[in-house]
């Protein structure tokens, strides 16, 4: 019989900050690679130009432009991806974790997948599956002692984790706790993001007041989305030296597809019991 995960809170810690520390895959491409350390405008913003909602060359207004990318997000197929890393001092990876959204209209899924043996302030925090496709919703969960718990749950059930099809537990977190400046527009292919970064003073309101080398540096569309996020800092915990390296990363909007996965057959071979949230 599978217990629904109670690991909600745990994640958010670990994806948002791990209770005050806080992206895409490693072949995400950084914003701007001229943004290393002190970032410099790629171009002088123009006040006539037009920016993402809640953007303009004077500020940002971080409410704003989150919820622009919640709108632009709900109800439309996207991939949503947060990769996590923390490497200590000596250049030991201590944990990798990502965790990955899908969402298309009825069908969603859900996977957390770490690797490492995460220090303890990350969290007891094993590899997770969810998959629903509206009628029918899969659980796989595996604990760090090596054992595995399936289940199924009613059609309509939530991931236990509470990551959204948006992002918005990521992204909104960030953009209110920080201020951040308008840098310049960068261009991708045939697309065009607009840049900001956090400043540095500003972590502070977020209890990283012992992060060193700080930096946050967001792409977003013209629409308003939060393209990519990617925030680094050196700091300590629990007596560990460590980099903490965030990389948040939306993509495949519109073209998302989410089917049923191949560990599926394994949960209905072996399920015990049906549980309700």
């Amino acid at each position: 019989m599978i217990r629904r995960p109670s690991i909600a809170i745990a994640l958010l810690l670990v994806l948002a900050g791990c209770g005050g520390l806080a992206g895409p895959a490693d072949e995400q491409r950084t914003v701007n690679p001229n943004l290393a350390g002190a970032p410099s405008a790629t171009a002088t913003p123009d006040p006539t130009e037009d920016y993402p909602p809640g953007v303009s060359a004077d500020g940002v207004d971080a409410r704003e432009l989150a919820n622009a990318h919640v709108a632009a997000l709900e109800d439309r197929p996207n991939a949503v991806r947060v990769h996590t890393t923390v490497v200590a001092a000596n250049g030991t990876t201590l944990v990798s974790r990502t965790a990955t959204t899908r969402e298309n209209g009825s069908r969603s899924s859900v996977s957390l997948v770490t690797d490492g043996a995460a220090p303890a302030f990350l969290g007891d925090v094993g590899d997770y599956a969810y998959w629903s496709d509206g009628n029918e919703t899969l659980v796989r969960q595996e604990q760090w002692n090596g054992s595995v718990e399936h289940g199924t749950l009613p059609g309509d059930s939530e991931p236990a984790i509470g990551f959204t099809d948006t992002g918005r537990s990521v992204v909104e977190p960030a953009l209110l706790a920080r201020e951040f400046r308008y840098v310049g527009t960068e261009r991708r292919g045939n697309a065009t993001y607009h840049v900001l970064t956090a400043d540095a003073g500003t972590v502070e309101r977020d209890e990283r007041a012992d992060a060193r080398n700080y930096r946050l540096t967001v792409a977003v569309t013209p629409e308003g989305v939060v393209e990519s996020m990617t925030t680094r800092y050196d700091t300590a915990r629990d007596g560990v030296e460590f980099t903490y390296v965030q990389r948040f990363r939306v993509s495949d909007v519109d073209g998302t597809t989410v089917d049923r996965p191949a560990w599926a057959d394994e949960v209905m071979g072996n399920v015990t019991a049906t549980t309700t949230p």
